[in-house]
């Protein structure tokens, strides 16, 4: 199982699915999801000033994809599991699941590609019932098996996804930064350079000055922690840098055979977080 944590929301999804394209506004977005070029579903998101008529929405999207797909009328059929409304037209055809998260304003909303029965064994039980989405001081957030738990002022600014090297920034209203960076094939990459200098290349690249970097532990596994400064502010007055303090802690997870990182930077005075328990 993979995690998926975003806005809020965690699914556990099922093995093999692949989240292959994505839309991540806040207010209205989007995952698509396969397992070997086999459409498993779609997760669409949308912030709303009220709770919407979950039935009634439901079968407006089924008649609506019947009569696009030139589909004769069928009766749609209702049903409930858990937080979730669950509407279908017939064997074959594509089904919907609905469910509003009271205090986030926000309505979820699954579409799977096919109708094979309620029977036990089917993939979106699973899926649907593992959705957890409470209110609390922390949100946990989780792409790709790029993981962190942060403070709710923090949101997402940039996700870089590319093969085996995954890169996510989120910020927060004071300027403060924290990036979760996770690489695939860590085996072959340690095998190359330790893990202290894959981070010092990487804080270099990121034109940081490393001022401290020290192996460690964490979580039972080999780690590296690093102490730097990088150009936060420009004060043109005095046509002077400003450095910013920064933290990072990368660790090597030989289990998954990947390499995770947490990073934080930002003002001298903004509070920070605690990237020690923050993975």
């Amino acid at each position: 199982m993979t995690t998926l944590a975003w806005h809020g929301f965690v699914f556990a999804l099922p093995a093999g699915w692949e989240v292959t394209a994505f839309r991540l506004d806040p207010k209205r977005g989007e995952f698509r999801f396969h397992e070997r070029l086999i459409d498993r579903g779609q997760l669409t998101w949308v912030r709303m000033a009220g709770k919407p008529d979950l039935e009634g929405l439901a079968r407006d999207i089924v008649d609506r994809q019947l009569r696009s797909a030139g589909t004769p009328e069928v009766v749609t059929e209702v049903q409930r599991r858990g937080p979730w409304l669950i509407a279908r037209a017939s064997r074959g055809l594509p089904f919907q699941a609905l469910a509003w998260v009271a205090h986030d304003q926000r309505l979820l909303h699954w579409t799977f590609p096919v109708w094979e029965g309620d029977g036990d064994g089917q993939a979106w039980h699973g899926l649907l019932d593992s959705l957890v989405a409470q209110p609390g001081d922390e949100v946990r957030w989780e792409l790709f098996g790029a993981g962190v738990s942060l403070p709710r002022r923090f949101v997402p600014v940039e996700v870089d996804a590319r093969p085996g090297v995954i890169r996510i920034e989120y910020a927060d209203p004071a300027g403060v930064s924290v990036t979760a960076r996770r690489f695939g094939l860590a085996r072959s990459l340690l095998s190359e350079r330790p893990l202290q200098a894959w981070l010092r290349r990487s804080l270099f690249a990121d034109r940081a000055r490393v001022e401290q970097i020290q192996e460690t532990a964490r979580g039972g596994v080999p780690a590296v922690r690093a102490a730097f400064s990088m150009i936060g502010e420009r004060a043109f007055d005095r046509v002077a840098w400003r450095r910013w303090p920064g933290e990072a802690w990368w660790w090597h997870e030989a289990s998954a055979n990947r390499i995770l990182g947490l990073e934080q930077v930002g003002p001298p005075k903004a509070p920070r977080v605690d990237l020690s328990r923050a993975g």
